[in-house]
């Protein structure tokens, strides 16, 4: 039995769900209201739970008032046994970490919004632990948090231990949602052996970006955007001399194996200077085949591509018998410019 629930529903619509809760297979529920959301899972006649014990999928579309204050009222049973499917598009609507606790054994996706506080309470209740969820595939789990509020989600603890959930996680995204205009947005996935790092809103440094990779020495895609900091290192004129002194402070892992950067770019003071910061992640990291540039400002294409192949004569970008970054090839499609390390067919738009 497939089930939908909404606010223009029938008065008795949630009380004949929960008479024929042993058939109910999938439950979709698009209501605003949590005291009419709490009846699905609590009898009127002597309070007992609700038990599903055939649904496999639940789904809320909507955000439901009162969720975030209410500790009035806590599940005595786990109302999804045999859940496969959770997917809430707005705020998760149980205000307790029990639900998540319970359908670890079982579900396989999970697509949820937390507040922030929520998030790290869960998280000491235990709900984000090493291999809690057995047979999770699929996690889409995005922090919620005001203006005001301090979230501290580490891009490389927090996102390690999150791709941990699971031993068999084909895909997850983890995103920071942050409500103000220049709100942040990082996010991670994880597809079989192959890992794309697309980390958006957040500015890094080249240093930073470089030493955020190493940390995953087992990353094969990355998008990220890169900012000037006026280091002597990262400055508008870069010389021969302060390129070898960064290779040098700056060793990736020996298991890297980026082959993918995708970057944007913001801050930089001249096409030349954004050329030479591209090229050195080309040169730091040897494994890489291709970078991807969103368009750099208003600049035209032109002085864009001439700036790239300027900087790639640059001795100590091709101290090695390959010539790398010296063979780089440099293209456009659309708005986007390709720097093919390796070219080859395969390389092809």
């Amino acid at each position: 039995m497939h089930v939908y629930l909404s606010d223009d529903g029938s008065s008795g619509s949630a009380d004949l769900v929960i008479r024929y809760a042993d058939h109910v297979e999938t439950l979709s529920v698009d209501i605003t209201e949590y005291e009419s959301f709490r009846k699905l899972f609590k009898r009127l006649t002597g309070g007992l739970p609700v038990v599903y014990s055939q649904l496999r999928t639940f789904k809320t579309s909507s955000y439901i008032c009162g969720i975030r204050n209410d500790n009035s009222y806590t599940l005595q049973a786990n109302p999804f046994p045999e859940l496969r499917r959770l997917v809430c598009k707005e705020i998760y609507p149980f205000p307790t970490s029990l639900v998540l606790l319970w359908i670890q054994p079982t579900v396989e996706v999970v697509k949820v919004t937390l507040y922030g506080e929520v998030y790290e309470r869960f998280a000491r209740d235990g709900v984000f632990s090493a291999g809690s969820f057995p047979n999770l595939r699929y996690m889409d789990l995005t922090w919620d948090v005001t203006e005001n509020e301090h979230l501290y989600v580490d891009p490389i603890c927090d996102l390690r231990r999150l791709l941990s959930l699971s031993p068999v996680l084909e895909k997850g995204i983890f995103k920071v949602r942050v409500a103000r205009p220049n709100r942040t947005m990082t996010a991670l996935y994880k597809c079989g052996y192959e890992v794309d790092l697309n980390i958006a809103g957040v500015e890094f440094t080249i240093a930073e970006a470089i030493r955020l990779i190493s940390k995953f020495p087992g990353l094969q895609s990355m998008a990220v955007i890169l900012k000037d900091n006026g280091d002597a290192n990262e400055r508008g004129c870069i010389s021969d001399a302060d390129i070898e002194v960064f290779q040098q402070k700056n060793v990736p892992p020996v298991s890297a194996r980026l082959t993918r950067l995708c970057v944007a770019v913001v801050n930089f003071t001249s096409c030349s200077y954004t050329a030479l910061h591209i090229l050195l992640m080309a040169s730091i990291f040897k494994s890489i085949k291709r970078i991807e540039i969103d368009s750099v400002g208003s600049k035209p294409n032109s002085e864009i591509l001439a700036a790239f192949d300027k900087a790639k004569e640059c001795r100590y970008f091709n101290r090695d018998a390959q010539d790398r970054v010296r063979c780089m090839e440099a293209r456009l499609s659309g708005n986007r410019i390709y720097l093919d390390f390796e070219f080859d067919e395969a390389n092809q738009i």
